[in-house]
């Protein structure tokens, strides 16, 4: 079996009062849409960023835990 496409995702968000918490793994990311009142215009605000192996920090972060 080539385990390199294998794996597991997930991401979480929890508003308590006025505040988010965010929380992600794998390959999943979490993105916050804003529509600013003056123009109307959607601004997209990225909350976490993917875990992935190819990604050269994370595959360091990897192999330092073993």
């Amino acid at each position: 079996m080539d385990a390199s496409n294998k794996g597991s995702t997930a991401a979480v968000c929890v508003l308590l009062g006025r505040r988010l918490y965010v929380a992600n793994a794998g390959d999943s990311e979490v993105v916050l849409v804003q529509v600013k009142s003056d123009d109307g215009k959607a601004v997209a605000i990225e909350m976490s960023h993917k875990h992935k192996p190819r990604d050269e920090r994370e595959r360091t972060r990897i192999e330092t835990l073993g």
